[in-house]
């Protein structure tokens, strides 16, 4: 899935999340109460060396 997060994150040392940008993500299967909290993890990318993971309410789906 395709999303924006509603805020600007960053991680020190290993880059950031802008919100004017898409990334790609996947759902946080591997976590309890992944659905009911809409658990996800944005992917590595260019500006993340890392996984990040977000609850509901921290991004915005763009393409599902």
């Amino acid at each position: 899935m395709k999303i924006k997060t509603k805020l600007n994150y960053s991680m020190s040392g290993y880059g950031q999340l802008n919100k004017d940008k898409t990334y790609n993500a996947v759902i946080a299967t591997n976590q309890p109460d992944y659905e009911v909290e809409g658990k996800i993890f944005v992917e590595a990318n260019d500006d993340l060396q890392i996984e990040l993971l977000l609850k509901r309410g921290e991004y915005e789906i763009i393409k599902e």
